[in-house]
């Protein structure tokens, strides 16, 4: 697959790539379209381990480019990072709208597959969130590993560049934001992290708090993501 090319040729060696420039003429922020117009005399003064490092890698990209440029005009995808945020209940959309992601260069996380049950057992998070439902105490093993996803799920929406809010409809309300999911929204908005709505902010309570955080509806449209 293209993508898995792409990660293969341009994330494991274009850093590299870029801190060689950087010891001569470009800085770490040159793109995908500079680094294709970078020419041998410019990197000449590069010791010819690194010199012979970067002839492999421009002529990899210069093949990519040619036989797939439209990818290259979108090349800010190639190392965005998204983190994922909404209901348990919505996971089996969660782990299809990553792959559309992936496919599409970002990078993406995702709460918590499994969990360990009291008996240090793994269990799937569906499991474990009817488990959770059903149960009113929350003071054993059930609200540890609550208190275990929500301290993890914050460290992704940190390690994020943006997050996508999958709010679909739940509870009879459409475009369904829980409180789990309001928390991560708000520590994305604190932290500087771009804010994106699969749907339309929902009629509740705390609508005023969401629209405040000047989230980016795409109404299910994943190319709106920039």
């Amino acid at each position: 697959m293209l993508i898995c090319a792409i990660q293969n040729i341009i994330i494991n060696e274009l850093v590299y790539f870029t801190v060689v420039i950087q010891d001569t003429y470009y800085s770490m922020e040159c793109n995908f379209t500079e680094s294709l117009r970078c020419s041998s005399d410019q990197l000449a003064q590069s010791s010819s381990r690194h010199f012979a490092f970067c002839e492999t890698v421009l002529a990899r990209l210069r093949v990519l480019h040619k036989t797939n440029s439209s990818l290259f005009n979108h090349n800010k995808a190639i190392f965005m990072k998204i983190t994922i945020c909404g209901s348990i209940a919505f996971y089996e959309k969660m782990q299809e709208v990553k792959k559309q992601l992936e496919n599409m260069g970002y990078e993406v996380k995702l709460p918590p597959i499994e969990v360990r049950n009291g008996e240090g057992k793994l269990i799937s998070v569906q499991e474990y969130y009817k488990i959770r439902k059903g149960n009113s105490d929350h003071t054993g093993w059930i609200g540890e590993r609550k208190s275990e996803a929500i301290m993890t799920h914050f460290k992704k929406v940190e390690w994020s560049d943006a997050i996508l809010v999958l709010n679909y409809d739940k509870n009879e309300v459409k475009g369904y934001v829980g409180g789990n999911t309001l928390m991560e929204i708000g520590l994305a908005f604190f932290l500087k992290k771009k804010i994106y709505f699969l749907n339309d902010i929902p009629e509740l309570s705390y609508k005023e708090e969401l629209s405040g955080m000047k989230p980016v509806v795409i109404r299910g449209d994943l190319n709106k993501i920039v």
